[in-house]
């Protein structure tokens, strides 16, 4: 089975290369929408339209399974996505993956899209959830300005951490991975949700579930 990755860049290729190194055996087809970067910054119908079109040619291309590896996709288009192609997002295993740690009070950084669809919120009703826009961060790593994107990611987590707030930090947004190393080094009392590390487990319940 031919397995689709779509995101809208860099965020995908790090979901990609994490889902290769748990599961070889598969074929991937990788759809990164670099000229519409980024998502998070459109409107609920152009993520739609857009999503759709990359949806069609992945499945077009023979992909049995696509991993939606963009948040701002799951949060507001996933659900009629679903209606015609077979789908994971990465918004339900990250909600689960918060919920099994035990944690009561949490930081979303994620992209406005994401932010204004209030579906963390919605899922995670039983937590202290803050939800912080990082509109810049994604473009910041796309366009490899790590020192920046590190400052700027510390900057938000910063005005709560002082507060004595927060128990951990969920990176809602693939491109975000790509920082979680320096930013666990920076907050070693913080725990760091990143969804690299959870799709994988994602994709081999899926499989195990529904691939005899």
């Amino acid at each position: 089975m031919k397995i689709g990755v779509f995101d809208s860049g860099m965020g995908g290729l790090l979901i990609l290369e994490a889902l290769r190194k748990e599961l070889p055996e598969y074929d991937y087809i990788f759809y990164g929408d670099t000229k519409n970067l980024p998502y998070g910054n459109k409107s609920k119908e152009e993520v739609l339209s857009l999503s759709q079109a990359a949806f069609s040619w992945l499945s077009e291309s023979g992909c049995g399974l696509i991993i939606c590896a963009c948040n701002s996709v799951s949060a507001e288009a996933l659900e009629e996505l679903q209606g015609d192609f077979e789908t994971l997002g990465v918004i339900l295993p990250t909600v689960q993956s918060v919920r099994d740690s035990g944690l009561a009070n949490l930081l979303l950084i994620a992209t406005k899209r994401t932010v204004d669809s209030y579906r963390y919120e919605n899922e995670l009703s039983d937590t202290k959830l803050f939800s912080v826009a990082a509109p810049e961060l994604a473009l910041l790593i796309e366009e490899n300005k790590y020192k920046k994107a590190i400052e700027y990611a510390s900057s938000l987590i910063d005005k709560k951490v002082s507060d004595g707030e927060v128990e951990g930090v969920i990176l809602g947004c693939t491109h975000y991975s790509k920082i979680k190393n320096q930013l666990r080094t920076a907050y070693p009392e913080i725990r760091f949700f990143s969804q690299d590390e959870i799709i994988p487990n994602t994709l081999i319940n899926y499989l195990n579930t529904n691939i005899k």
